[in-house]
């Protein structure tokens, strides 16, 4: 869901000095302080101390212009160059890809072999050149202080690799984020991980530093908005924040967060660094927002697989994204107790200091009509025969060919021990242009994966594409498919992220996209409103019997949630309608495997029959 807002730049000078620990030192850390700001969506501006503890890869060394990352997406001290330096890295003899050179550490990373896509670092030698970073200083906000004893979160996302490497919904207690946080083995973690080496307790923090860390019990908690648990409790040294300590909670106003929860919350937005952006992290081309990444939560989303996050403009997402998203920031957090080791002290940050000049005056928020004419054309499986219905023994006893049979003269559907009725269609009227007509499907009628692997694709070469011009159009229309026309689509690029979306297509059968169900013009002449910055009962979807028998997600007042065809912030992501209507414009990974399909088709209505 997009929100843009006018807003504006605050320039704050980076103050770096390092001390003994002392009480007089300690005085000039505070809690967050909270201000009433018109600059903010939520009226607020927090302002945190901040400090430094531990060292970790962060800026890269150059030997010339600097190109792999497009220059809005970071800042001036993210880089340095130094062809004198670049020359002695690129030459010296490294032990385990780590160097000290004239008393300061580098840490040297081979280009991967597949490149990532828009808004991602740039690889110059794909699996052949090295790149060369400076471990310095990690710079933390102070979210809560008790004594010596602090609280503290990354003020930068400091690595990007997945919450897990597979779909597998361990929780937080068994993913692979919070075994390479705390450098776990795989005994406590049970499981193997081999793509990753050393953890970050490891690697962060020397041995006093260590000791001064404060092991964190943490507690259960259940994302709020679907009721998946987080899972059985731990106890950490570093860790993610939950749901319970970003948004709808005094533990999240505490640490400076906008406690509710459908905001964009500037004190919630975050960049990374260079290094993790060489790891993949993604970084936001959207003007107000650019070069901000979208960082995970520790609570599951809709389902025990996913995993929540933070976007971009600082709103929450819920419902998640799955743990094998491969772009998202992580920005640890420590509890520490500050007189037992040495800390560096910074400027303060503000939360207003995420802010970004836009020229956008944002959307006016408005409901859609609600309100179509339908037409019955094609029939599919809809209906599920109960066990109660005397019709279930005689489907039980038939003889079925390719998983259907007709009984009485109507045709059912057989899957995984379930007997489903063919119905007609039920389409809503979109536009009409003499006979013929633009329709889309009143029901989710089908549930199936945008794609069914993990990786950088548009709607021209989708598996979803191929199934709906190919099973879905077969099954649907044996009867009659004369009136279907086929036409050409075209795929204009991600409304809010400017994704490419591919070329235009031919199709007989395909998803809606962005400007047909929020674009100002045609989403008010289909009947939808003109904006993705507001939920819209119009765009609600209840799906079938057969496809929530197919594994189809149903929320508790029994919408789905549904795809169109463009691509999300990335290739790997498709834009998806949630369940109360609303657009995610960032997306969902193609390979969810429980959205609804709603179909949509350009018809003669002369010839429906």
């Amino acid at each position: 869901m997009k929100r843009l807002i006018p807003t504006f730049v605050v320039v704050l000078p980076l103050l770096l000095s390092f001390s003994s620990c002392s009480s007089s030192k300690l005085d000039k850390i505070h809690t967050p302080i909270t201000f009433d700001s018109d600059l903010t969506p939520t009226k607020l501006d927090t302002h945190w101390s901040r400090l430094t503890l531990g060292r970790y890869p962060g800026r890269e060394i150059v030997g010339s212009a600097f190109t792999n990352v497009l220059d809005y997406a970071y800042e001036e001290s993210d880089v340095k160059l130094d062809a004198a330096l670049y020359s002695r890295l690129s030459s010296s003899t490294w032990e385990s890809d780590e160097l000290t050179l004239d008393g300061v550490a580098y840490k040297r990373m081979l280009e991967p072999a597949t490149p990532l896509g828009a808004q991602h670092y740039t690889y110059d030698d794909p699996g052949k050149k090295y790149h060369y970073f400076e471990i310095e200083p990690i710079s933390w906000r102070v979210l809560a202080l008790d004594g010596s004893k602090a609280t503290l979160m990354a003020d930068k996302a400091l690595e990007c690799f997945p919450y897990h490497p597979n779909e597998s919904g361990p929780g937080w207690k068994g993913s692979y984020v919070r075994s390479f946080l705390n450098s776990l083995d795989k005994n406590e973690n049970q499981t193997q991980i081999s793509f990753k080496n050393a953890g970050f307790l490891d690697k962060a923090f020397s041995e006093k530093e260590r000791k001064a860390l404060i092991k964190r019990s943490s507690v259960t908690t259940v994302n709020p908005d679907y009721d998946i648990s987080s899972g059985d409790p731990t106890e950490d040294y570093v860790y993610l924040l939950d749901n319970d300590e970003m948004y709808d909670s005094d533990t999240a106003k505490s640490y400076g967060f906008y406690k509710g929860h459908g905001y964009d919350d500037p004190a919630k937005r975050f960049k990374s660094t260079m290094y993790a952006k060489f790891q993949g992290c993604w970084f936001s081309p959207v003007q107000g927002y650019r070069g901000n990444c979208f960082h995970f939560m520790r609570t599951p989303g809709y389902k025990t697989s996913y995993a929540s996050y933070i976007c971009d403009f600082g709103y929450i997402y819920s419902r998640g994204t799955s743990q094998d998203c491969f772009d998202a920031g992580i920005i640890p957090v420590i509890n520490v107790d500050l007189n037992r080791t040495d800390w560096g002290e910074l400027s303060e940050r503000y939360s207003s200091a995420m802010m970004q000049k836009t020229s956008s005056d944002g959307f006016a928020e408005s409901a859609g009509q609600g309100k179509w004419k339908t037409v019955e054309y094609g029939s599919y499986p809809q209906s599920e025969v109960k066990a109660s219905d005397e019709r279930y023994a005689k489907l039980s006893a038939a003889t079925w060919t390719d998983d259907e049979t007709v009984l009485d003269c109507i045709r059912y559907r057989h899957k995984d021990n379930h007997y489903y009725q063919y119905e007609p269609i039920s389409w809503r009227i979109l536009e009409q242009e003499g006979d013929e007509a633009l329709l889309f499907a009143s029901s989710g009628l089908d549930c199936h994966p945008f794609h069914n692997q993990l990786t950088n694709l548009t709607w021209s070469t989708s598996d979803v594409r191929r199934y709906l011009n190919d099973e879905f159009f077969n099954m649907a229309f044996a009867d009659n498919h004369q009136a279907v026309i086929q036409k050409t689509n075209p795929n204009p690029p991600n409304h809010y992220f400017g994704t490419d979306c591919g070329p235009a297509t031919e199709d007989k059968v395909f998803l809606l996209c962005e400007d047909d169900i929020f674009g100002e013009g045609a989403a008010a002449k289909h009947g939808f409103a003109p904006s993705d910055a507001t939920t819209d009962e119009g765009r609600r979807i209840i799906p079938t019997d057969y496809a929530k028998g197919k594994g189809a997600w149903v929320s508790k007042q029994g919408n789905g949630f549904y795809s169109l065809r463009n691509s999300g912030y990335s290739n790997a992501n498709a834009v998806y309608i949630g369940e109360q209507g609303d657009v995610y414009n960032r997306g969902i990974p193609v390979t969810c495997s429980d959205m609804t399909l709603v179909p949509a088709i350009w018809a003669n209505l002369s010839l429906l029959g």
